[in-house]
Parts: structure tokens; C-alpha cells; sequence
């Protein structure tokens, strides 16, 4: 299977650990970019050889398990390091405001009520109920949400596959058909703009949520649902986590009642 390019090295790299034993060669070599991603621009390929024990084919092979072409692709991502680290800082000194935190929670969900009326959610899971396969592509920092709604999904009887920007199946999603629809979370429209080649080539029913208003995200979708106001940055946090968890708690509900009242 085709892996896309990760949206984020960390993120990919932590999905390894987490999906493997801790005896596998990839749970070595992902454990070992991980400790060293704060100087990942100095280390070379004879390093990995060194402390992992392993061939530079098996090299190969582990970046292209994970969306990269080489080693040298993997470098290239180095300063992701200071991005990161900035970013949860940053989250970090604004959760310390709890009254502050919780203000701003709630007038996510506000504006997240205000655009998610009831006509939109039916349209939703009507057209979730009606499709043979959904698919449901979301960067890694709002995937638990979604996975949280795929179980209860299941329960009421209904499959959706999940694929988060750590591991995205593209033969999959292009094999998808007009009885089918391609759902992509992307709040401030990044992840969106990431996989706008591979959208481009389904045939299914393609609805994008977001926040960004850019006519570029939109264009390879049928159907935009901004579920909020215009993105602002300092809010990204709250729409990511909070406000894609209540979102697809509306839907849920909304779901459970139409389809499963009497169950």
C-alpha cells in the first residue's frame, strides 16, 4: 500500500512506537529519531547503522514505511523540532489560565451550534447512512476525536474507516466510487492543502470541514461545511481537540436519533 508523505515526522514517528513491540527493528529506529530530533540535521545514516543495527536497505525501507523517499527526505524535516516545541509551549502557557481555557471552550461550541443547525447535520448523516464506504481522513492532532465517533459508529451498526496524517491508505481512497463519501477534517486548512493532489483523484461524494474560507482548499470538494467562524490562530487549539470532539458529537446524536430511535 502507498503511503502519503507524513503531514508530520513526529507524528510518524510516534505512531511506530506506538503500533510496534518494542523489539522491532522499526520501534529501534523510530526510538532512535525521536531522542535525537533536536539534532536530526547532524545525524547521518552511518549513526542509525551504528545504534540500531541495522542495513542501509532496512534504512530504506523504514523511511518509505513512513511516507519518505530516504533518509536525507527525513532530514529535510529537522527544524520541525523547533516548530513543535514552540507550539505546545505555547499551549502549554495557555492552559495555565483554566477560567481562561474554559471561556474559550465555550464559545467554540457557541460557534460551532450557531453554523451546525439541524438541516446541515441531517444532511451529513444522511449522506454518511446512505454511502457504502466513509472514509474519514483528519490530521493526527484531531484523530482521537474521530476515532471516539468511528466506535460509536460502530455500535449503531455503521463501518467508517478512520485514516489519520500518520498513515493515510491512498490505493484505498482512490478505489473509492460514487456510492461512496471521503470526509477530510482540516481546521485551519493546512492538512488540506497537504492532500489536495490525492482528493483530486476520488470519485466518491467529498466534503471538507474546516475553518479557512480559501477558495483554493474548496475547489475539489462538493460540499464545504465551515463549523465555526473564520480561523484565527489563537484559537487552534480549541477547535482541534474541543470543538472537532463536540462536532461529531452533534452529528452522532443527530445520527442515533434519525436512524436509531427505536432500536
Amino acid at each position: 500500500m502507498n503511503r502519503a508523505k507524513n503531514f508530520s515526522l513526529m507524528t510518524a514517528l510516534l505512531s511506530v512506537i506506538n503500533d510496534n513491540e518494542t523489539e522491532d527493528i522499526s520501534y529501534t529506529v523510530a526510538h532512535y529519531l525521536l531522542e535525537h530530533f533536536n539534532e536530526l540535521n547532524q545525524i547521518s545514516i552511518y549513526d542509525i547503522l551504528d545504534h540500531c543495527y541495522i542495513s542501509r536497505s532496512g534504512v530504506r525501507r523504514f523511511c518509505r514505511s513512513i511516507g519518505y523517499s530516504n533518509f536525507s527526505d527525513i532530514k529535510a524535516r529537522a527544524d520541525e523540532w523547533d516548530y513543535q516545541q514552540k507550539k505546545y509551549q505555547m499551549i502549554a502557557a495557555r492552559s495555565i489560565n483554566q477560567i481562561v481555557l474554559r471561556e474559550n471552550i465555550n464559545k467554540v461550541f457557541d460557534d460551532i451550534e450557531k453554523v451546525m443547525n439541524k438541516e446541515t447535520i441531517e444532511n451529513i448523516i444522511d449522506i454518511i447512512h446512505s454511502s457504502n464506504r466513509v472514509f474519514v481522513i483528519v490530521s493526527e492532532f484531531s484523530g482521537s476525536s474521530v476515532k471516539q465517533f468511528q466506535q460509536s459508529m460502530a455500535a449503531m451498526g455503521k463501518i467508517i474507516r478512520v485514516m489519520t496524517s500518520s498513515y493515510v491508505d491512498e490505493n484505498s481512497i482512490k478505489q473509492l466510487d460514487e456510492n461512496d463519501a471521503a470526509i477530510t477534517i482540516s481546521v485551519t486548512g493546512n492538512y488540506a492543502l497537504q492532500i489536495q493532489s490525492l482528493i483530486e483523484e476520488v470519485n466518491s461524494y467529498r466534503i471538507l470541514f474546516t475553518l479557512n474560507r480559501d477558495k483554493e482548499i474548496a475547489k475539489f470538494y462538493d460540499q464545504i461545511i465551515y463549523f465555526g467562524k473564520e480561523f484565527v490562530n489563537e484559537w487552534k487549539r480549541e477547535y482541534s481537540m474541543y470543538g472537532v470532539d463536540y462536532l461529531f458529537d452533534l452529528i452522532f446524536s443527530q445520527y442515533v436519533v434519525k436512524y436509531h430511535k427505536n432500536s
